[in-house]
């Protein structure tokens, strides 16, 4: 009897917890998406080595690759190394640093974002709709 019951709550309010830190996280995965043109120039300011479908690709041999259109918008993979994720989890690998630290850098980020002057040819997500036209 009172073991189990106890025990249900606990996890209920574990499970409970886990979904609130995952909507704060999705939020700004959301507002990171919404920027995702001051996102990729603040991450990589010299900019994709090649662009190809619906992603740039960075890094020497162009083996990261980030989704800027598509139902996959905002999502990383990183060929050399075999992963991939979220912007967050771009953000960590990109800065080198925990999901905490990428959640700080992300709404550091997110409070400048709108004041970033991007140079014309970074508008990434311009210049796709542009050309499919």
């Amino acid at each position: 009897g009172t073991m189990s019951s106890v025990s249900i709550d606990i996890l209920n309010d574990r499970a409970q917890k886990h979904r609130d830190s995952f909507s704060t996280k999705e939020t700004i995965e959301d507002k990171l998406r919404k920027n995702l043109d001051a996102l990729i120039y603040r991450l990589f300011p010299e900019g994709p080595t090649r662009r190809g479908g619906n992603g740039l690709r960075f890094g020497s041999k162009g083996s990261l690759s980030v989704t800027i259109s598509g139902d996959k918008t905002g999502t990383f993979y990183d060929f050399e190394n075999g992963f991939g994720g979220g912007l967050i989890k771009l953000i960590e690998r990109v800065n080198g640093v925990d999901n905490n630290d990428a959640i700080k850098w992300a709404n550091q980020f997110l409070g400048e974002a709108s004041t970033i002057d991007l140079p014309k040819s970074l508008h990434f997500r311009e210049n796709v709709i542009q050309k499919s036209d």
